[in-house]
């Protein structure tokens, strides 16, 4: 009997290695087809770019690379969102990203700033909702939720899913990953040359179809709006210590893309407010995080008729916010250049005094 069991301990961890051995053979970015296809476009014509967006949808159907590109001089971006690419798997594809970019391959990463997903259960023993969590990204869940100032309850939960789905992505999704690879694309990424992977919504608001259906969505939208517009008012009071080790998870992203001569920027869409993240404004440095949360800064932005839905902006409310996001990256980028020409003639300065006779 225990010559069985033994046989059968042995049998597994082959078996475990076999699938491990398996996963290891596809491209980090396998369970999610349509960043691999946008990624995989834009690196085979890298020199026409030196920016990248990541994120969700809130990127995908909202950043207009050419609109911003006609406000930032020189910029050349595309858009690298994919819908549901939430935390941690927006932080996996941007620290895999850098890693695989030579220097001198981008400039600008705008990455979209949000907290770790909690609420991963509908996307359990699936390739695309567990591929990300290798050990690196499950030692960031863990030090975020160690970190968290969320109920007890609701750290433990999402503990429980998390470490479920790592079993997932070093066992089970071995022998599946073969059916996600990505092999062509199908034009639904904004793939177009013309669209640098943006992909906006082609289709009018549901809501508009009837009156009644319009106001109803204006109330929830306002409902919803000040909510979050409540609680912007009090984490600005209130000054929270923001998640340490998370804070320190992003910094170190930072750093390693600084390493290859690109500058991270984190953008916060509007409607999209989360007391974990707003804490991090501060300490990620003011000048490298891009906020939308107010609406007394940008009420335009804030007008119903430019929403799709209570997340997303319409065509032409995308257009509208990339153009403001392009201010916005104007503005940063001329600090930034500014700052360094100081440093660099305080520089040429100090070498001259140090020569004089």
């Amino acid at each position: 009997m225990k010559i069985f069991i033994i046989k059968g301990i042995l049998l597994i961890l082959l078996a475990g290695a076999v699938l491990v051995g398996i996963r290891s053979q596809f491209p980090y970015d396998v369970g999610n087809r349509g960043f691999h296809l946008k990624k995989e476009n834009m690196m085979a014509n890298i020199e026409a770019y030196n920016t990248a967006f990541i994120g969700s949808s809130r990127i995908l159907r909202q950043v207009d690379p050419q609109v911003i590109d006609k406000q930032v001089p020189d910029m050349r971006s595309y858009n690298l969102g994919v819908e549901g690419t939430f935390y941690p798997e927006g932080w996996y594809l941007a620290w895999h990203l850098v890693n695989e970019l030579d220097s001198g391959d981008l400039e600008y990463l705008v990455v979209e700033l949000a907290p770790i997903n909690y609420t991963i259960e509908k996307n359990l023993h699936t390739v695309r909702g567990t591929y990300f969590l290798d050990d690196p990204t499950m030692q960031l869940v863990s030090d975020f939720l160690d970190d968290s100032q969320e109920d007890a309850q609701a750290i433990a939960e999402a503990r429980d899913l998390y470490s479920i789905a790592a079993w997932d992505q070093r066992l089970a999704n071995g022998v599946l990953f073969y059916k996600y690879l990505p092999l062509d694309g199908d034009g639904t990424y904004g793939l177009g040359a013309d669209r640098a992977g943006f992909a906006p919504f082609l289709k009018p608001p549901g809501y508009l179809r009837d009156s009644s259906s319009q106001s109803d969505f204006k109330q929830r939208f306002n409902r919803q709006m000040n909510l979050y517009m409540g609680q912007l008012q009090q984490a600005m009071e209130a000054g929270n210590a923001p998640n340490a080790s998370f804070l320190q998870n992003l910094q170190n992203l930072v750093e390693q893309a600084a390493a290859k001569g690109i500058t991270i920027y984190w953008l916060v869409p509007p409607m999209n407010y989360s007391a974990e993240v707003y804490p991090l404004f501060d300490p990620l440095g003011q000048d490298q995080v891009i906020s939308f949360l107010s609406r007394l800064d940008y009420p335009r932005l804030y007008k119903v008729k430019f929403w799709q839905d209570r997340l997303h902006y319409t065509s032409e409310g995308a257009k509208l916010f990339s153009k403001q996001l392009g201010i916005q990256l104007k503005k940063r980028i001329r600090r930034a250049n500014k700052e360094m020409e100081s440093a660099s003639s305080d520089e040429s300065l100090e070498e001259s005094t140090d020569t004089d006779p």
